[in-house]
């Protein structure tokens, strides 16, 4: 409907655009030849998130408030005390992806973040796209471009797709 109003009105006339949360705005980008292939992209990983199940690397619902308050509270914490507070969480066994992804962007070297990357793969934690970032970062930090590229060869083969932070950081 909005695609035959605008062409029956004419390539000049003006229509209040749909926001990009209105249902209005899912229809006008399925309908319009003309748009770009960036909005349904982005329809389609909606879509695609709430068909699809919670990734196994996500805390379920029901520890995920507390997952979230201990990330909070590495990020907030003296880098003495984070170290601490996260050997409690491995112990613990309730140490997920985002405590892994936390500690190891406050790691001081890529060595130190890829021994942490390998303890996580270890205890069967699966890095995500943040975790593979970070790690990539901290090899091109330090110089190791070879590194940072064998780091996206392997997060490209573990299903991890490389965003534009990803293809920043290797450029």
């Amino acid at each position: 409907v909005i695609l035959q109003r605008r062409v029956s009105a004419g390539p000049h006339a003006t229509f209040p655009m749909p926001t990009l949360f209105s249902p209005r705005f899912h229809r006008y980008v399925a309908t319009d030849a003309r748009q770009t292939d960036i909005p349904r992209v982005l329809v389609g990983q909606s879509e695609q998130r709430s068909e699809g199940s919670r990734p196994a690397n996500r805390p379920s619902s029901a520890d995920e408030k507390e997952s979230r308050r201990n990330t909070v509270k590495l990020k907030r914490m003296p880098q003495d005390q984070r170290k601490a507070f996260f050997e409690e969480l491995q112990k613990s066994g309730r140490a997920d992806v985002y405590h892994y992804s936390t500690m190891l962007s406050s790691c001081s070297n890529s060595a130190q973040a890829q021994a942490l990357m390998s303890e996580m793969q270890r205890v069967g934690v699966q890095p995500n796209l943040v975790t593979y970032n970070t790690l990539i970062q901290k090899h091109n930090r330090d110089g190791q471009a070879e590194l940072a590229q064998q780091v996206l060869e392997e997060m490209i083969a573990n299903g991890v797709a490389p965003d534009v932070v990803t293809y920043s950081s290797i450029i």
